[in-house]
């Protein structure tokens, strides 16, 4: 009797591994390198101003109370990433996808947002291209997200 509930643990355990290892939710979804999110985050200017947080901490503020939201990278050019957000938003026929996308080089010690497209029902089935324009405003409510909900300051930012 204990030989077979050894082996019927033995198949449980063995079929949780195979399915872990199938199923890893975006365990292989690429991802920029710890330096690139790790790095200070600039306002957006052409200055290149820092904003005293890292890109980490904007992004992961700016999305977590977001309802319905899914995030996503994927690599422009060496560099270069391009941060897409994803959620679901009720309208007349029923739920409809939303997205925008924010793309980020590294440009000496911080990392830069260089352009940025939204899409919405509204805006039809047409796929906008990505724009400069406004850019520095549409990235002050990600860095205000930061400044308004406690978040981690780099230690040259914080007050002694």
């Amino acid at each position: 009797m204990r030989a077979v509930a050894g082996i019927a643990s033995l198949v449980v355990t063995v079929g949780a591994i195979a399915w872990t290892l199938m199923h890893r939710d975006g365990a292989d979804d690429p991802r920029p390198p710890d330096a690139f999110l790790d790095a200070e985050v600039s306002l957006g200017d052409p200055e290149l101003t820092p904003s005293c947080y890292t890109l980490h901490v904007v992004l992961t503020q700016h999305v977590a109370f977001m309802q319905s939201a899914t995030t996503s990278w994927r690599e422009d050019s060496p560099g270069s990433w391009v941060f897409r957000i994803e959620r679901l938003e009720n309208v007349g026929s029923g739920p409809v996808s939303v997205w925008s996308e924010l793309t980020l080089e590294q440009r000496s010690a911080v990392v830069a947002p260089v352009a940025f497209r939204e899409w919405q029902p509204a805006a039809g089935d047409e796929q906008p291209a990505p724009t400069e324009e406004g850019l520095v405003e549409y990235f002050a409510g990600w860095i205000s997200d930061a400044e308004l909900r406690p978040a981690a300051k780099l230690a040259r930012c914080r007050k002694s």
